[in-house]
């Protein structure tokens, strides 16, 4: 817990993002340009909303080493 907050974080170890898709990745329907077959476009968005509609965030980081993002999202604790 970090100030009243829970976070989660997820990290993989793929192509990641640049700055410019970072930027983009919560719009509905973006896909990056080197997207496989599949999927909508609407996952990444849908966890914002959720995260925003609680009073929370997502934070897309690119990792300190080697490839692959981090992203952390940040809710506040209940009760």
């Amino acid at each position: 817990s970090y100030d009243g907050f829970v976070d989660l974080t997820v990290s993989d170890h793929g192509p990641g993002m640049t700055p410019d898709e970072r930027a983009r990745a919560t719009d509905r329907f973006w896909r990056g340009a080197g997207a496989g077959q599949g999927g909508t476009g609407l996952g990444l968005a849908i966890v914002a909303e959720l995260a925003a509609a609680t009073g929370g965030t997502v934070t897309f980081i690119e990792p300190e080493e080697g490839d692959g993002l981090v992203v952390r999202v940040r809710l506040p604790r209940s009760g």
